[in-house]
């Protein structure tokens, strides 16, 4: 497939809006990692967040405390969620077992 042809205008505005997207998920991942915003609480958040609902399950599983990327990995396929998946591609039924496994690993 090929890409589209874009003015030079429009690439610094999709350029801008990348780079834009890549902070707002640092400070959510950061967030996380620190503990300052759990896992349910980011569902709720990705009603209205579209930056919460395209990150990647993997990424937020991996930014836990003491998630490594092999247990994220393992974790994600023990709960036969897609390694490709993002939060808001979540079922209600994939939320809820992802929670439960969060509370008591």
């Amino acid at each position: 497939m090929a890409f589209p042809v874009q003015t030079v205008e429009q690439r610094t505005v999709s350029l801008s809006r990348a780079i834009e997207v890549r902070k707002l998920r640092s400070v959510l991942l950061s967030s996380v990692r620190s503990g300052k915003m759990t896992v349910p609480e980011l569902f709720v958040r990705s009603s209205v967040d579209e930056v919460v609902r395209k990150t990647k399950v993997s990424t937020l599983i991996h930014a836990l405390p003491g998630f490594s990327a092999e247990s994220a990995t393992a974790l994600i396929e023990n709960l036969c969620i897609p390694d490709s998946r993002r939060v808001g591609g979540l079922n209600r039924f994939q939320r809820e077992a992802l929670i439960a496994a969060l509370v008591d690993p």
